[in-house]
């Protein structure tokens, strides 16, 4: 794949995820822990707000895969005593 297919697929993806409607976020909670879920646009996928939990699920074709199976833990770092995602901004419902 070349670097401007992978950058129209980025943009896609991104799209997509913006595309999901509000109320689904609004009422969609993570399947391991039930928390709320949130955009995380850098990762393309709908992240855990709870620090415990911290799976990402993916979203392919516009639709979210909420399955545990599917998704990915993401990694924790400290800043100033801060606990807080390493990777990707995370934008809440």
């Amino acid at each position: 794949m070349s670097e401007k297919q992978r950058d129209q697929a980025s943009i896609s993806a991104v799209a997509q995820l913006a595309a999901l409607s509000p109320h689904f976020l609004q009422v969609a909670a993570c399947p391991a822990c039930h928390s709320k879920l949130a955009i995380d646009y850098e990762q393309e996928a709908l992240v855990c707000t709870s620090p415990v939990c911290g799976l990402a699920y993916p979203v392919r074709d516009g639709i979210p895969i909420l399955l545990i199976d599917e998704a990915r833990r993401l990694t924790y770092r400290t800043v100033n005593g801060n606990r807080g995602r390493s990777n990707g901004d995370v934008v809440a419902p």
